[in-house]
């Protein structure tokens, strides 16, 4: 059975574990849908982990909207020529995406550091 950090249950496909032990390093693909905005956002998260340590990065970011299945990278969806109208105002829906997307981010923190915590090693485990 495969999930992502948000309890959403995945294909093997979906989610592919990189996993070196010696050098601490985890590589997750994750996949979630923008709520509100009904659009996939494909992601990758790096765990490094070094002497009762950890630190993470998410990168890799795919957005693929519903009404066409288009796919756009972050870096071309928040680029400036392509996050402004002629006009010079910003998108809305690139605004609430960006919003979205921080809230969704908020939440993942949060999981992860909860179940990094949960899974810390204490004496007792010894």
């Amino acid at each position: 059975e495969y999930r992502n950090i948000l309890n959403r249950d995945l294909t093997e496909e979906e989610n592919k574990i990189l996993e070196d032990k010696e050098e601490g390093v985890m590589i997750y693909s994750g996949v979630y849908i923008l709520l509100g905005q009904n659009m996939r956002v494909d992601f990758k998260l790096k765990i490094q982990v070094k002497d009762n340590k950890y630190k993470y990065e998410l990168f890799e970011f795919v957005f693929t909207y519903p009404f066409d299945k288009r796919q756009e990278e972050a870096e071309f969806v928040f680029d400036k020529k392509n996050y402004y109208r002629s006009n010079g105002k910003v998108y809305s829906y690139k605004i609430e995406l960006k919003d979205s997307m921080k809230e969704q981010f908020e939440d993942m923190k949060g999981i992860l550091a909860q179940q990094m915590s949960s899974n810390a090693v204490t004496k007792s485990d010894w």
